[in-house]
């Protein structure tokens, strides 16, 4: 059973404290003075974007959100990508933890078993809406092909950093990392992954897990 999935976490807790939007910049630095340069996006437009690890059939790979479904995009450049539309990949599942939106987190990392996407998914926890965490593996003949999507989530806000803060009740993954490999290694049931993930707007955390719990075990037999 994965109903203990969220157990199955090691939470190592914050890691970085709060950023605001407006500390959201860039330096460049430019004939040897540096200029600083605010991060933005229209609203409602292009969101989440996640660039698969390697080139696929000599194409950049990329998962992105335009409300309301995730898609898949190949492209030979990655200059003015824009809001283009893709193929659809992932979509939120009514009536399910995550049945009000869906989105792209962190590349996907390659095991043995297929690419593995950690995603955020957002529905109602007792009808308040909670930010969570699922999974999704895709073939590797066909990254747009789902073998399998995580029915409960595999984690969610429990602790108080992630239940209580400027947006309560989220965790929102921002990049996964192999915890004993390099991130271009394919990966196997008993490899460590580290999740590092937005918890309630104000913090961001670390928790980790082994890939075999993650991924059902007829899926990896």
């Amino acid at each position: 059973s994965y109903e203990g999935w969220n157990r199955l976490w090691v939470r190592n807790g914050p890691v970085f404290k709060t950023l605001s939007d407006k500390d959201a910049v860039l330096f460049p630095v430019e004939e040897h003075k540096v200029q600083q340069r605010q991060i933005s996006s229209r609203k409602g437009k292009n969101e989440f974007v996640t660039l698969f690890p390697e080139l696929l059939e000599g194409k950049f790979a990329l998962i992105h959100r335009i409300p309301p479904d995730m898609q898949i995009l190949y492209t030979e450049e990655l200059r003015n990508v824009g809001p283009s539309v893709g193929k659809t990949f992932f979509m939120s599942r009514p009536g399910m933890w995550d049945g009000e939106k869906v989105g792209a987190g962190a590349p996907p990392l390659s095991t043995k078993y297929g690419w593995l996407h950690i995603y955020h998914g957002v529905g109602k926890r007792n009808d308040k809406k909670v930010y969570r965490l699922g999974v999704i593996l895709t073939s590797f003949d066909d990254p747009a092909r789902i073998l399998y999507a995580s029915h409960i989530p595999v984690l969610e806000p429990e602790e108080d950093y992630e239940v209580n803060g400027w947006v309560p009740n989220v965790v929102f993954t921002c990049g996964v990392v192999p915890k004993y490999k390099d991130s271009n290694e394919t990966l196997d049931e008993n490899d460590k992954i580290m999740v590092y993930y937005g918890a309630a707007d104000e913090v961001i955390g670390v928790a980790e897990a082994k890939i075999g719990e993650l991924i059902p075990k007829e899926l990896r037999e």
